[in-house]
């Protein structure tokens, strides 16, 4: 009995994310190239959470214990999309907690984290809000709070991704309405 309590310990520690019951996180950020080894080189961001692709939208992502951020790109090489935000960033604590009915709806708005938030929910930021939520309902909350969300490949320019018509080559970007509208603006123009 000694023996399988200790091998039982073992294993926990060697696995805690498969000894979570009820839920656990699990978060796959990959990297896509366009140009891939010419000076004109792009990385493109990308996300998954519990197998489900995160689609483009969000400023800020923080998924158990780590910090994406959405970057741009001024210029046809760089980084855009989801990258580990530098420094990273973890939201607040509350000491209040979630009702019945906030866990059942699959979100709640705000900034700080509640006390009985389920662990495998993240936090997410957007122009004009932010929430914590529980990956299955991130449509649901894309749907409720009107998120714009868009696609990180421009085709009718080649370029492979965002890019930023401002600004700093690279960074989270505070301002992706009115560089999504110059960016369409620009990619209109003869």
């Amino acid at each position: 009995m000694k023996i399988a309590w200790v091998v039982l310990t073992c294993c926990l520690a060697l696995f805690p994310d498969r000894a979570e019951a009820g839920g656990s996180l699990e978060v796959e950020h990959y990297l896509t190239y366009t140009s891939k080894g010419t000076r004109s080189e792009a990385r493109h961001g990308h996300l998954r959470i519990n197998a489900t692709a995160v689609p483009y939208g969000f400023e800020r992502i923080v998924a158990g214990d780590q910090s994406f951020a959405m970057y741009f790109r001024k210029y046809h090489w760089g980084d855009d999309g989801y990258h580990r935000a530098e420094p990273p960033y973890f939201p607040p604590s509350s000491s209040l907690n979630l009702t019945g009915k906030q866990i059942e709806k699959g979100y709640v708005l705000g900034g700080e984290r509640y006390q009985n938030t389920p662990d495998q929910w993240i936090y997410v930021e957007w122009k004009g809000g932010r929430a914590f939520v529980d990956p299955q309902f991130l449509n649901t909350l894309i749907k409720d709070q009107g998120i714009r969300t868009y696609s990180p490949f421009a085709p009718e320019k080649g370029s492979g991704g965002f890019v930023r018509p401002g600004g700093k080559d690279a960074g989270p970007s505070k301002k992706s309405d009115e560089a999504l509208k110059s960016l369409g603006e620009t990619l209109k123009a003869p």
